[in-house]
């Protein structure tokens, strides 16, 4: 499963936020909240990862066999660093990408599903 922001078109295996149109009920804001602050980790990981692997954020004309390759040693570099303390300076965090219009929300019957019994789950929690 996929956590995406709501740009994205709902899909069974792409999660995404209720829409805000001013009725949410109190447990789809608890979900968006939730799911929202666990998407923010995740994009500021992967801009440290980016910003320290400044070869990520280029076009990749290798075989896709090879890139997973790639990706998987800066991850495994950069966990290196990390862990070791090594400095990261604030001007190597890559910039966000730039934000897409929002999506209509006609994602498949599947997403909605799935959707619903997260929100459940994060409510019980």
């Amino acid at each position: 499963m996929i956590l995406g922001d709501s740009a994205y078109t709902l899909q069974r295996w792409l999660i995404k936020p209720f829409q805000d149109n001013g009725r949410l009920t109190p447990q789809q804001r608890v979900y968006n909240y939730k799911t929202n602050r666990a998407r923010v980790v995740v994009e500021n990981a992967f801009g440290r990862l980016k910003g320290r692997w400044r070869c990520l954020m280029k076009r990749n004309d290798c075989r896709i066999d090879k890139i997973r390759t790639q990706v998987a040693a800066c991850c495994v570099l950069h966990n290196l660093c990390e862990s070791n303390g090594d400095e990261y300076r604030d001007e190597w965090t890559a910039l966000p990408a730039t934000q897409l219009d929002d999506a209509p929300s006609i994602g498949e019957a599947g997403g909605q599903d799935t959707r619903t019994a997260l929100m459940r789950h994060l409510n019980s929690v």
